[in-house]
């Protein structure tokens, strides 16, 4: 994560106002606003290959695949996100104009300079979501898939992680291969 934009915190309002006149994103944190980085290639393919794929099976459900652009607010930390993927099923969500609340899967396709940022503080931001059944972690370069799913308790437990294979998500019924997701990566 970057530096702050600015010195003062501002409200969520205030961000949204702001955020929708930038050419850039930014996400917001506690009152904070700070620029997002730029996506690698391989970044872009893995999350275009997973969204054309959620898309594909979830065509025709109450289920829409939002991809990059779309923030997500988490109430309680104070944070609005834009995660690389998310889907969300509620009717809450379908008539959302600025940002999802309540997805039923993140997905975040990992790069070097967010890698840490993404698996501490955003995962314990996503974590809070009660909508949220599973978050997908992958990383590109090592062509490796991390699935958590929420346990009884109430958290989200790691159900697999695995270089190659299937890939089953629960929470939406769909399951598709990593060769499907890592698909044109050289």
């Amino acid at each position: 994560m970057t530096t702050a934009l600015l010195d003062q915190k501002i409200t969520y309002g205030d961000y949204l106002a702001w955020e929708n006149n930038q050419a850039e994103r930014h996400e917001f944190i506690g009152g904070r606003i700070f620029a997002m980085t730029g996506a690698t290639q391989k970044h872009n393919l893995v999350i275009t290959n997973l969204g054309f794929a959620l898309r594909r099976e979830l065509q025709g459900t109450r289920c829409r695949v939002l991809l990059l652009d779309m923030k997500l607010r988490v109430a309680a930390t104070e944070a609005v996100f834009y995660p690389d993927l998310m889907v969300c099923c509620s009717e809450i969500d379908r008539q959302a104009r600025d940002a999802a609340t309540e997805p039923v899967l993140i997905a975040e396709i990992l790069s070097p300079s967010t890698a840490a940022f993404d698996r501490r503080e955003k995962f314990a931001a996503y974590e809070s979501l009660p909508s949220l059944a599973e978050c997908l972690i992958i990383d590109p370069e090592r062509r490796s898939l991390e699935l958590f799913a929420r346990s009884r308790e109430g958290s989200l437990q790691p159900v697999m992680t695995a270089p190659a294979g299937r890939l089953e998500l629960g929470s939406i019924g769909v399951e598709l291969s990593s060769a499907e997701l890592f698909a044109d990566i050289d």
